[in-house]
């Protein structure tokens, strides 16, 4: 089912894909010559990249996420969970660097909220299990892990 996934959302991620590069300047080509790059390129994608005058942002795609927590916990029945109401909770966040991190401190920061106890975890499994052996709550990009078993 997972391999199902992955193709399902195969075409319209390759035609986005498509429209990004073909959205590029001629200009920035013939400079990209001139520097040395040819047919053969690494491809990247900057997440969250700082203001700059001479980079055109294109938006590719909204980040979502989703908090999981235990079938019993008081968030699993509220469609909403504010950073308010996760001040006082233990907050299981993938590790340091990330995107979910920066995103999290800035909202954190923009509203003056202060998270009194985070947990810090390598791994979307470990994450998992945190929640499942009830160390706290997980906060994920939606499409980044796998739904466990008792988890909400």
């Amino acid at each position: 089912m997972y391999f199902i996934g992955i193709w399902q959302g195969f075409g319209f991620n390759m035609v986005l894909y498509l429209v990004g590069l073909t959205s590029v300047h001629s200009e920035l080509y013939h400079a990209a010559e001139m520097d040395g790059a040819n047919r053969l390129a690494d491809v990247g994608l900057i997440t969250d990249a700082p203001e700059h005058e001479g980079w055109e942002r294109i938006h590719i795609e909204q980040s979502q996420y989703v908090l999981y927590c235990l079938a019993d916990h008081r968030f699993a029945r509220q469609k909403q969970v504010s950073l308010v109401d996760l001040q006082h909770e233990t907050l299981i966040v993938p590790e340091k660097g990330s995107l979910t991190q920066r995103l999290l401190g800035q909202r954190c920061k923009q509203h003056d909220i202060t998270l009194t106890r985070t947990v810090t975890m390598t791994t979307f499994p470990l994450m998992c299990e945190a929640v499942l052996q009830g160390i706290g709550v997980a906060l994920f990009l939606r499409n980044s892990s796998l739904i466990q078993d008792n988890v909400a």
